[in-house]
């Protein structure tokens, strides 16, 4: 889902190379980059209570997906009737104009009905430290996409906090501030053909998590996910 209300970028990295994927908002060319282990930089602080909070939900609501599939299937059957051609219209929100109308919401409940259960997602505080940097990092600019102002990749923003394992992947979404509906428009994936955000929710080589929400000065808000098959945690001074 997306217009009014969703805009949603992913990235996937298989170690060592970053793999550019496309999607509806963000063109990038296809190949490969070499990922470079970055300067490291200070930590900054998580914004914090509520909004932490929240981004904890976010990564919460994310396992109940990955482990009860069919079960929350169910939170998508309920938007059907919301619904009305190319526009999702709920009380009280402006209405979304979506790229895929109610095709896109039938074929991920189809999907979450078929689903076979993937462990869930442990919440990983390194990773929460690399989302935040970007969430701020975007709070501030209005920008979007995964590159930080400082050019920094998803990867090495990552690698600054501590080392990870096997792969790492990013999803960002853009409109929404409750966890339930940010899972549920990337499971959806309105507009996005290859469906990488919600393949990236429920990859099974993808262990642990960490988000981060924030204000955006275009979209509202934004949410930064991380994962990680393993991350081991910078306890180096900085």
């Amino acid at each position: 889902m997306r217009g009014a209300g969703w805009i949603g970028l992913l990235g996937l990295v298989n170690s060592p190379v970053l793999q550019a994927q496309n999607s509806p908002v963000l063109q990038a060319q296809d190949g490969r980059e070499a990922v470079a282990r970055p300067t490291r930089a200070p930590r900054l602080p998580l914004a914090p209570g509520p909004a932490e909070e929240m981004a904890r939900e976010v990564v919460s609501e994310m396992s109940l997906a990955r482990t009860q599939p069919k079960a929350y299937a169910g939170f998508l059957r309920r938007l059907r009737e919301r619904y009305d051609g190319d526009l999702i219209r709920e009380p009280g929100r402006r209405p979304t104009r979506t790229f895929e109308g109610l095709a896109a919401l039938e074929e991920a409940i189809a999907f979450l009905e078929a689903a076979a259960p993937v462990g869930p997602l442990a919440w990983d505080a390194a990773l929460a430290r690399a989302a935040g940097d970007h969430a701020r990092d975007q709070s501030r600019t209005g920008e979007m996409g995964h590159k930080g102002s400082d050019g920094s990749t998803m990867a090495q923003r990552i690698e600054r906090h501590g080392v990870w394992l096997g792969r790492i992947a990013e999803n960002i979404d853009y409109g929404d501030s409750e966890a339930r509906r940010i899972v549920i428009n990337l499971i959806v994936d309105d507009g996005v053909a290859s469906r990488g955000h919600r393949r990236n929710i429920f990859n099974r080589d993808l262990r642990v998590a960490g988000a981060a929400i924030a204000t955006h000065p275009v979209y509202r808000h934004l949410c930064v996910i991380d994962y990680a098959g393993g991350m081991t945690q910078d306890t180096e001074p900085h």
